[in-house]
């Protein structure tokens, strides 16, 4: 429950605002101390570009829940170089990660 509270107010704060830094600090640390062994690995299965650069298929649209991700990913991502941790390589499947769990929690809503 305490879970879904903080990834509620990640969510409401403006991804500039120093109190969403320290909230996503505080969800990566969260999810790299997980038992995977216990509670297994939320994700998310995206599809390889296979398109080589020629763009999405005619009259593609992506939805609105992959537009959102899409933008959540991108704000968080954005946010990595300043947040007050050492980066990993495994910071970007982090945030995939993240954006997962807190779909999952909530229902995908």
């Amino acid at each position: 429950a305490a879970a879904t509270v903080q990834a509620a107010r990640l969510r409401a704060q403006p991804a500039a605002a120093p109190a969403f830094a320290e909230l996503l600090v505080d969800e990566l640390s969260r999810v790299a101390a997980r038992a995977y062994s216990e509670e297994g690995i939320p994700m998310y299965l995206a599809g390889e570009d296979l398109a080589g650069g020629r763009g999405a298929p005619a009259g593609f649209e992506p939805g609105a829940l992959n537009a959102r991700l899409a933008g959540e990913f991108r704000d968080y991502a954005a946010e990595l170089p300043g947040l007050d941790r050492e980066r990993t390589e495994y910071d970007a499947a982090m945030l995939v990660e993240l954006l997962a769990l807190r779909d999952f929690q909530t229902g995908g809503s």
